[in-house]
């Protein structure tokens, strides 16, 4: 597996998954890509996962080099990942209701999020209205699928 983050240039692959959805703004809010990546390990996967945020897990919002990065990236990804485990006050994920919106039509998407996520709603009902699913509530059997959309 090749970790490619937002301060490295965009390897072009194949085998590619985009992590999408929002990512904590405190250290004490624990980030959900970390799971993703075990996951990934444990499937043996073998392609690009592009991370939208700094090696150092930085995040620097507004920045025109990020967006570049992570619109560049999101176009050479084979997979879109959306994880949304939104909730209040702290992963409202208002950007990643936009990068939703601007891919649902490329047929890339795979979309999940927990059960108590916040206000989730609308992105469910456009989800199965333009994919014919329902979203995962599962971020493993997410996972999953992603790798099995890159063999």
């Amino acid at each position: 597996m090749i970790l490619n983050y937002s301060d490295q240039k965009v390897i072009n692959s194949k085998k590619s998954i985009f992590l999408a959805g929002p990512l904590p703004r405190k250290k004490e809010i624990k980030n959900w890509k970390d799971d993703v990546l075990k996951y990934l390990k444990e499937l043996k996967y073998d392609g690009v996962v592009y991370i939208p945020e700094k090696r150092n897990h930085q995040i620097i919002e507004g920045d025109a080099d990020q967006t570049n990065w992570e619109m560049e990236a999101m176009n050479h990804s084979k997979v879109l990942l959306f994880w949304i485990p939104r909730s209040f006050p702290d992963m409202l994920g208002l950007t990643t209701n936009v990068e939703f919106g601007i891919w649902l039509s490329s047929g890339k998407i795979l979309y999940g999020r927990p059960d108590d996520a916040y206000m989730i709603e609308y992105l469910d009902l456009v989800y199965d209205k333009y994919y014919h699913k329902k979203p995962y509530n599962n971020l493993f059997e997410l996972v999953k699928e992603a790798v099995k959309i890159n063999n």
